[in-house]
């Protein structure tokens, strides 16, 4: 073998580790720029987030704002400035769209309990079974009882803890208020599929979800949280206003397309006697519960935000019931 041979081939056998360590290098160089770009995707994402969140917060207290300016307290109705929907760009270009739904247009759950006397308990609890009457169930009694036990704080009745124990069920009555409509599916005879299945409803072409009629606000009460004649929708007045209440259901609608009831008092002028008391005790022309919806866009990022807040039907003073992001 030659000198020249014998240096080819040390040369080659020092190459060879010299790619070797050159691959590794550009390996790790390509692998630290993968993790530092995802790492900056991270970094702009929670950036993002938190952009969209500071941006949901601040149009949630606008709206809160909207309804403590409101001039009439004693009254609402579809047509106040707070009902209307909101869309607007922020300066660093968050698109937000806002939305505050009225809950005493609804039928609150937890009216089936409150710190009152047995026969306001029945009262309220009748009136929920009216409307799911109407509104197609033909049998409620067993559920409207499970919901009481759920919500009232005693281990008195027939849906109790035991009952779910005893049925090989992992639900527990917590004996205390609903704080969400999905959790209503946990209550024994309640169902996604009851709450959101589409029906045609008695005396209606138009399909409803059940879920469309009812609301959950969470907090003790001395008495039923009313539904405001002015904000409901037909069916429901038409429900819990009960069988025989036709004529007058349509002389509420007749007034209030006129404008907004400032008082029950021409209502009561006309219903029949014997329903005056119970109507005055689940119905009123004002609202104090309010849902707001807040939706954020920024190119592929989104976020949304659920505010229930009480307006103090007194001062205007908005206090905040449940926050979710």
């Amino acid at each position: 073998m030659t000198p020249l041979q014998r240096t080819s081939k040390k040369t080659g056998i020092i190459l060879l580790p010299v790619l070797i360590i050159l691959g590794l290098a550009a390996a790790l160089t390509i692998n630290m720029l993968f993790l530092s770009r995802l790492r900056l995707r991270e970094r702009e994402s929670i950036l993002h987030t938190a952009q969209l969140h500071a941006a949901l917060t601040d149009a949630a207290l606008q709206a809160m704002q909207r309804l403590a300016d409101d001039e009439d307290l004693q009254a609402d109705h579809p047509k106040e400035t707070w009902a209307q929907s909101l869309e607007y760009t922020t300066p660093t270009g968050i698109s937000l769209w806002i939305g505050i739904t009225d809950q005493n247009s609804k039928f609150d759950l937890n009216n089936v309990w409150f710190e009152s006397t047995p026969n306001e308990q029945l009262l309220a609890q009748d009136a929920l079974m009216d409307m799911l009457t109407y509104l197609g169930d033909y049998n409620p009694v067993d559920r409207i009882q499970a919901l009481a036990d759920w919500v009232d704080p005693d281990e008195d009745g027939f849906r109790e803890s035991d009952w779910y124990e005893e049925n090989d069920l992992s639900n527990r009555c917590p004996n205390a208020w609903l704080n969400t409509i999905s959790e209503l599916t946990r209550v024994a005879g309640f169902s996604k599929d009851y709450l959101t299945n589409r029906h045609e409803w008695a005396r209606s072409s138009s399909s409803y979800t059940l879920r469309d009629y009812l609301a959950v606000i969470p907090g003790s009460r001395r008495s039923p949280v009313p539904i405001n004649v002015n904000t409901a929708p037909p069916a429901l007045l038409r429900a819990v206003a009960g069988i025989g209440q036709d004529t007058w259901v349509d002389y509420l609608l007749t007034f209030r397309a006129n404008g907004a009831l400032t008082s029950l008092d021409p209502l009561m002028a006309i219903v029949d006697a014997s329903k005056a008391d119970y109507l005055r005790k689940i119905l009123d022309v004002r609202s104090t519960v309010y849902a707001i919806h807040v939706r954020a866009f920024q190119g592929d990022h989104t976020a949304r935000l659920l505010a229930l807040v009480r307006r103090d039907p007194t001062d205007g003073g908005v206090q905040v019931l449940q926050w979710m992001l």
